[in-house]
């Protein structure tokens, strides 16, 4: 070697120090979380980049066994060249890497960039043991192993340490033979790390870190597909199975992973369009695939390897494409606002996986994919310096959201809607996670159409945000307000095919929830139902302090209802300012009765009355009595839940001046009983007495309501007491033209008019004074017809009241001779001997018996006498005219020849006996069709009334051929008659029917063989025109 060789070794070596030594003070001093996860993903990158340039059509396996303190990176396919071994020691890209000249449209063979990163895995350890075949220039192939140091702290120590490892190289190659057809197959390379806690954390951190990334770095990278990691006793191996298209551009990559003899198949989709590719995780539960969340750890950019630190870039899919341009620590791409090649590149690559993931987003949804809701995880990138968030937020984020938007991925719980589009969804919010699931639950009943399934929503509270174009969050202000959009409950009910019941929960334990987070929300909307059901806030109602319903009806009559703003009395959960108890509304409802301007106070005094308290007692009785017994809309007593005596305070009062009212406009007992349709007497002496125990005695004089004996009102006023006047002697007054009735109280009514009696004597004077008048003026003029009778009648009451006519008429007694004159005596003799001597021989108590019988009572018994005998005659006719002895025998049932003479017997002298003489005694035929004809008419008839729950014919038997006993109607014994109607007639003749027939218990039933009926008495009356009965 020449000096200057010697001397452009040690400069190279130097310039390599310099380097080294700047990049390990780095990395020692700044070596975060993403720098100890960075070294496996750097050695997995030099297996790739070699196997690349050396064995390009190979599949390469890696090993990593971490035992203790010490970590071996071994992989196949690979050797050693002097280029390689120079760019190891002295930390320099052994490859020429000018990206600038690289065809963007092709595959690059390797992926590292800087030909530094190699430095990043003397985090493990700074010292390195490098072993594996040596390819010298000859193409013979040797052992070669030697130390990398990078543990010096000063640039000589560095400096030393690569002349070292140089010497190692040329030393161990000088003692190495020959390798003849090396075994390329064979884990011939290795990296063994020695590791101190330090390295020890840094591996752990790496290997566990692995499977974030692996999987994808397998997908992308095609040329390792066999990864095993040995962790003291722990093993697991993953290795790319198969990987087979889906449809669309869509590939399905299958790996195993072993563990401890256990494989799991883990199923990647992918695709890709030029040289970017997008993929994500799924997993199969029979024929149903399930997408599977990143690891929060899982970088979302890949240049073949994890971008490590690009965790936060909230991509929906992983996106890999060789020629991003990244940062230098590779913890980013560059896309901010600089307008350089580079970076515009990168906007390409990732609007190009946007395109992607649309295509694969339609496909997913399609197809029914499940947990569509990570495919819609589109937060903002994290602040980074090497990002716009602005550019990221329009042309990335926004068209992302926007075609979100408009795809079916919000999976419900609806089997009638089971995925709706973005836009239509409601996810619930709250500024606390943990009460989302409340609004759920609530919500759910009002919008199962359109909230997520209610597993998703913790997923979907995480992914919504303010920035979708629309407000998709759905908070309890949201909610209430859809609740106020109804009416009432009967709308909402309708809308949630809920019962009233169940919606009065419902709203219960939401109205819990509201006072418990936003109470003023009550007082904003309307969602509270009064008692009609309608909505109000809460603000405008009363707690409804146990008010009986009648009261609130009362109320209600009087057109003030109070129902409009009383809540409703199964929401329990809501406390208002305003409570309204029994004491309020009976106070208000005596204020309108008192006031007396309400047209509907009549109505509201009637429910008044017919409310009594529930301790059973009686009080009110009498009122609510003549209130039924007068006015046909009082309504049944009810009893109520709560009780104040001010309840009937000014309603006794109205009632009984109304009542009195209404009687007095009845004006005389006729139209009262017709009104009341009872014994109007009675009635009117039990509510004399009423009024006096109520001591409201004054309406007597108010209001005629006081029956005079005319039968007419009037008030007490001008009524006197009948002290037991005889009615003969108040007929004789009257007839000489004095109205004593009108002014006289019936007697049937018992009541004190303060001193006001009229009695016999006085009745007795002024028929003195009046008789005595006519007497004196008879000398001017003869007696009248009507005072001869009026004198008749007053002779004969003296006769009949001798005693009292001597006490009470004094001197009219004692001249009593002058009411009768002798021609009146001789008058009455000789109509007296006319009725004795009459020639019908009528007795005298015949005649009266006659004159006593109403005129029209008369006529009406000749008209029905006269209809019935020409209705006879007719039915005479029609039977003589019968030729068919057949129809005779029919009617009147005989079914035997004995019958037949017994039927001649009986009706001896009628036109009946007439006939049947006519009817040949040989007639065998006809009494045997008649015979059967009864019997036809005794099954049909047993039949029929065995059908029917009140008859019970177990016990069916015959006393006669036509008399059936052993029948019990509702429990009773009793008898039928069976007769056919064949012919349209029934003659009653046979002395066993006739007695059966006496007995009330005895039914007459008749069959046609079509339908089978019951006569009854009404029916035979009818039939028979029969209007009166002579007992």
């Amino acid at each position: 070697m020449s000096l200057f060789d010697q001397d452009a070794v040690r400069d190279l070596n130097r310039i390599a120090a310099q380097k080294i030594f700047e990049k390990m003070r780095i990395l020692r001093m700044s070596s975060g979380e993403n720098a100890k996860r960075r070294w496996i993903c750097e050695l997995l990158q030099n297996v790739n980049d070699k196997a690349a340039i050396d064995f390009p059509n190979e599949q390469v396996s890696v090993s990593i066994k971490f035992d203790n303190n010490r970590i071996y990176f071994s992989h196949n396919y690979s050797y050693f060249t002097l280029t390689n071994v120079k760019g190891l020691i002295r930390q320099i890209s052994s490859e020429d890497k000018d990206w600038g000249e690289i065809d963007k449209t092709q595959i690059p063979k390797t992926i590292g960039r800087f030909g530094t990163g190699f430095l990043t895995t003397h985090l493990l350890s700074e010292k390195v043991e490098v072993s594996g075949i040596f390819k010298n220039e000859d193409n013979s192939f040797k052992k070669i192993n030697f130390y990398l140091d990078r543990s010096g702290r000063q640039l000589p120590v560095i400096i030393e340490s690569i002349n070292h490892s140089f010497q190692q190289a040329v030393e161990k190659l000088e003692l190495s033979t020959k390798i003849e057809n090396p075994d390329f197959t064979d884990f011939n390379t290795t990296f063994e790390y020695e590791l101190n806690d330090q390295g020890i954390s840094t591996a752990e951190t790496g290997l566990n870190d692995l499977e974030n990334s692996l999987p994808y770095t397998l997908i992308f990278v095609d040329r390792i597909n066999y990864l095993k990691l040995a962790r003291n006793e722990d093993e697991i191996i993953y290795e790319k199975k198969q990987i087979k298209d889906l449809t669309n551009g869509i590939k399905i990559v299958e790996f195993d992973k072993s563990q401890n003899d256990q494989v799991e198949r883990l199923y990647f989709a992918c695709l890709s369009k030029n040289l970017t590719s997008i993929a994500i995780q799924f997993s199969t539960i029979g024929e149903q695939i399930f997408i599977e969340p990143f690891n929060e750890k899982t970088p979302k950019l890949f240049l073949g390897f994890p971008l490590i630190g690009t965790e936060d870039f909230h991509f929906p899919v992983i996106v890999n494409n060789p020629f991003l341009e990244p940062t230098e620590p590779r913890d980013g791409v560059f896309l901010t606002e600089m307008e350089e090649e580079n970076i515009l590149n990168n906007k390409r690559i990732i609007q190009e996986s946007v395109e992607l993931y649309f295509i694969f987003l339609q496909y997913a949804t399609i197809n029914n994919w499940q947990n569509l809701y990570l495919l819609a995880k589109t937060d903002l990138p994290k602040d980074k310096d090497w990002i716009s968030t602005d550019w990221y937020k329009n042309q990335i984020q926004k068209v992302l959201r926007d075609e979100l938007m408009q795809t079916e991925i919000v999976y419900t719980d609806n089997l009638q809607q089971p995925k709706i589009k973005l836009k239509d969804a409601l996810f619930p919010y709250s500024k606390s996670e943990e009460k989302i699931s409340t609004i759920w639950e609530f919500a759910n009943t009002l919008w199962s159409n359109r909230l997520p399934k209610k597993e998703h929503i913790g997923f979907w509270y995480a992914i919504i945000d303010s920035n979708w174009g629309k407000n998709l969050r759905y908070n309890l202000k949201q909610f209430i307000t859809d609740i106020a959009g109804f009416s009432n409950i009967s709308e909402l009910a309708n809308h949630t095919n809920k019962s009233e019941q169940e919606l009065l929960n419902w709203l219960n334990k939401i109205i819990s929830f509201v006072l418990s987070e936003e109470q003023g929300l009550l007082n904003e909307f309307a969602i509270i139902p009064n008692q009609y059901g309608k909505f109000l806030k809460q603000e405008e109602l009363w707690t409804d302090d146990n008010i009986p319903e009648e009261l609130k009806n009362v109320l209600n009559i009087l057109q003030e209802d109070w129902r409009t703003n009383l809540k409703h009395n199964q929401i329990i959960n809501c406390k208002l300012t305003t409570t309204k108890g029994i004491e309020d509304i009976v106070l208000r409802i005596n204020q309108i009765i008192e006031k007396d301007s309400n047209a509907n106070i009549k109505a509201a005094v009637l429910e008044l009355i017919s409310c009594f308290s529930s301790d059973n007692s009686q009080e009110g009785d009498d009122f609510w009595q003549f209130a039924k017994d007068f006015y046909q809309t009082t309504p049944d007593k009810k009893k109520l839940v709560a009780w104040t005596p001010a309840i009937r305070k000014e309603s006794n009062k109205w009632f009984i001046n109304s009542l009195c009212k209404d009687i007095e406009q009845n004006q005389n007992l006729a139209n009262l009983t017709n009104h009341l349709k009872q014994d109007v007497l009675e009635w009117l002496h039990s509510f004399v007495v009423f009024i006096g125990k109520h001591k409201f005695e004054n309406c007597f004089n108010d209001y005629a309501i006081l029956p005079n004996q005319r039968s007419e009102f009037a008030k007490k006023q001008n009524l006197f007491v009948d002290n037991s006047v005889d009615d003969t002697l108040k007929d004789i007054l009257e007839e000489l033209g004095s109205d004593c009735r009108s002014v006289l109280l019936v007697t049937e009514i018992e009541l004190d008019i303060e001193g006001k009696i009229y009695t016999s004597k006085k009745v007795a004077s002024d028929i003195s004074e009046i008789v005595e008048r006519i007497l004196k003026n008879e000398g001017i003029e003869p007696r009248q017809e009507k005072n001869k009778r009026v004198f008749a009648k007053l002779l004969l009451w003296f006769h009949e009241n001798e005693k009292l006519a001597k006490d009470i008429f004094g001197t009219l007694y004692e001249k009593r001779y002058r009411l009768r004159s002798d021609e009146e005596i001789i008058e009455d003799i000789k109509f007296r001997q006319a009725i004795s001597n009459n020639k019908n021989g009528y007795t005298e108590e015949e005649v009266l018996e006659l004159i006593n019988t109403p005129k029209e009572e008369w006529q009406e018994f000749q008209k029905s006498k006269e209809s019935r005998e020409k209705d006879i005659e007719i039915e005479i006719e029609e039977l003589t005219a019968l030729e068919n002895p057949q129809d005779i025998l029919t009617m009147l049932g005989i079914y035997s020849l004995e019958g037949l003479e017994q039927a001649k017997y009986s009706l001896v002298g009628t036109k009946f006996s007439e006939i049947l003489h006519r009817i040949p005694t040989n007639s065998l035929e006809a009494f045997e069709r008649v015979h059967s004809m009864i019997q036809r008419a005794k099954e049909n008839i047993k039949f029929y009334l065995s059908s029917k729950d009140d008859y019970n014919c177990e016990n069916w038997y015959e006393e006669n051929f036509t008399v059936i006993a052993g029948i019990t109607k509702k429990d009773r014994p009793i008898k039928i008659v069976v007769r056919p109607s064949d012919g349209r007639q029934v003659i009653i003749f046979y002395p066993s029917e006739f007695d059966a027939l006496e007995s009330p218990d005895t039914e007459l039933w008749i069959d046609n063989n079509i339908t089978q009926e019951i006569l009854t008495l009404g029916k035979v009356l009818k039939k028979m025109r029969i209007y009166r009965i002579l007992l």
